[in-house]
Order: structure tokens, then sequence, then C-alpha cells
């Protein structure tokens, strides 16, 4: 679960890696 919430957040661009 957490591993999507991390993907949603880098396509809303939340989070860059």
């Amino acid at each position: 679960m957490y591993i999507f919430l991390v993907l949603l957040a880098e396509v809303k661009g939340l989070i860059v890696f």
C-alpha cells in the first residue's frame, strides 16, 4: 500500500526521486 501512495505522489509531482 505504501508503494502505491508513493507512486501516486510521484504522478502528482509532490515527490521527486
